[in-house]
């Protein structure tokens, strides 16, 4: 195993030659001279293939006469994975100057010349512990930070859900719904169109921005199998009635795009959840208006038929009466027109037998359609409307 190996730097090498010597004993040591130019060492080769070795620490020579500015931030950037350990060396009768110096200098520590060299290596370790522990804390503190990132994104995408729900709940019609979808991907920074299957109609939104490739791949879509389709930056979620379709999804952020289709799945089934709802009280509101409409042609007709019906029942009594008083008649004949009358009646009280089943039948019709209308029809606050039926308890249809 290749030995750990550390640089002096030094005015004179005969000034820092015992640490040298001392120091070689546990490291490969490259001892370079500081000439009174800095940017002559900024530049030199040596320096260079010192630095190549990856030195565990470099340790200045401080003298007062020396800028070391440009040759320490040479020093900081040339490693790659790790900042050598940067010290600065004073002789034992350091002057008020040169420690001046030193204290502004960003380097890592100091040493004195005169130490032992247990003193020095114990003085290293201590020192490459530490800055392994500080960058230990550094990879722990980014981990924690992006974990936390991540846990605001989070929080934020399931937030878009819930504000999705509000917006699903005040939307009165399929367009309304799939608005609502796309802001979710306005959010999230995606171009999205969709497809909604209406009883035997397909529906694509946003109206009249889809274009014709949109709408093939969204049919082909809704005729496949497949949940869920991707190609790079198109994907595609199919549900039993929505289709959606992402034109540039993040494919290439691999944490981002996992994120991105969780809530887009999510988003997708409630909007087709809604969509499915509304198209239901449609179909509901629809089938009440036809009742309806069923119950006042009936109306209407029971009118007209009581107004025939009485007609021929004040002429049948007017000619039954006109022919008891005119003519002279037997027992016989007298009991015959009896009957007839007495069946007439007959005949009219099973008419209206008939027209009064009739019409609690579609009484009954129409009230249970206009609760279920009324439990599935919400208004834009999102609490039930209570819409009062077309017919009151109080008005009676009468047929005959």
């Amino acid at each position: 195993m290749e030995a750990r190996s550390i640089v002096v730097i030094a005015a004179d090498q005969n000034n820092l030659q015992n640490i040298v010597t001392r120091l070689s004993e546990s490291y490969q040591v490259y001892s370079l001279n500081l000439p009174p130019s800095n940017d002559s060492l900024v530049d030199n080769s040596n320096l260079n293939k010192a630095l190549a070795k990856s030195p565990v620490a470099i340790l200045i020579e401080i003298i007062p006469e020396h800028d070391y500015t440009k040759l320490i931030t040479r020093l900081r950037s040339q490693s790659e994975d790790r900042s050598p350990l940067i010290l600065g060396v004073l002789q034992e009768n350091a002057s008020a100057k040169t420690n001046d110096v030193l204290t502004q200098l960003p380097i890592d520590s100091f040493i004195f010349s005169h130490w032992s060299i247990e003193r020095i290596v114990q003085k290293l370790d201590q020192l490459a512990q530490l800055q392994e522990r500080n960058e230990a804390l550094e990879i722990e503190v980014a981990d924690t930070s992006q974990a936390a990132i991540t846990a605001m994104k989070a929080a934020s995408e399931v937030g878009l859900l819930m504000q999705l729900v509000e917006w699903l709940n005040t939307a009165v019609s399929i367009e309304d719904a799939c608005n609502a979808m796309f802001k979710v991907c306005q959010r999230l920074e995606l171009n999205a169109f969709c497809l909604v299957q209406k009883n035997q109609e397909e529906l694509f939104f946003p109206d009249g921005l889809v274009h014709e490739t949109a709408q093939k791949v969204l049919h082909e879509a809704r005729q496949s199998n497949i949940r869920v389709l991707s190609r790079n930056r198109i994907v595609v979620f199919r549900l039993d009635y929505l289709v959606l379709m992402i034109t540039n999804a993040p494919w290439q952020d691999e944490e981002k795009y996992g994120r991105v289709r969780d809530i887009l799945l999510q988003a997708a089934a409630l909007t087709e959840a809604r969509t499915r709802t509304l198209t239901v009280n449609a179909l509901i509101a629809a089938q009440h208006d036809q009742v309806q409409t069923i119950m006042t042609l009936i109306k209407n007709v029971s009118g007209e038929t009581q107004m025939y019906a009485r007609k021929i029942m004040q002429n049948l009594s007017s000619e039954l009466s006109e022919a008891v008083l005119t003519l002279d008649l037997t027992e016989h004949q007298e009991s015959r027109l009896q009957a007839l009358s007495e069946n007439a009646l007959d005949s009219i009280e099973v008419l209206y037998s008939g027209s009064d089943a009739l019409e609690a039948h579609f009484h009954t019709l129409v009230s249970s359609i206009t609760v279920v209308k009324d439990l599935t029809t919400t208004n834009a606050s999102g609490t039930t409307r209570k819409e009062q039926s077309t017919t009151s308890n109080n008005e009676e249809i009468t047929l005959f």
